[in-house]
């Protein structure tokens, strides 16, 4: 029996699960709709359950370097209205 495995989706999700199946001795492809990427010059928010994926994937220490942590964090809805605040300890 061969282990390989297709992925639909070249998105955080797949492009993980890509690295998982990998560890696990998977060999997998990525399959992605859109033809090209941009450099959206956005961030992202891990929470600890995202910290501890990176940290199984052996990614943390690399992410950790090349990242800073918010002091505070706003929600708003769609109509800009402010939800929620959550600050860092």
């Amino acid at each position: 029996m061969e282990n390989k495995v297709l992925i639909s989706g070249g998105g955080i999700a797949g492009l993980t699960m890509a690295l998982f199946l990998n560890k696990a001795g998977y060999e997998s492809k990525v399959f992605e709709q859109h033809t090209f990427f941009e450099e959206a010059g956005g961030n992202f928010f891990l929470n600890k359950s995202g910290v501890r994926v990176l940290k199984n994937l052996g990614l943390a220490d690399a992410i950790k370097e090349n990242s800073h942590s918010a002091k505070q964090t706003k929600v708003y809805d769609v109509h800009d209205r402010l939800m929620s605040i959550q600050r860092s300890n």
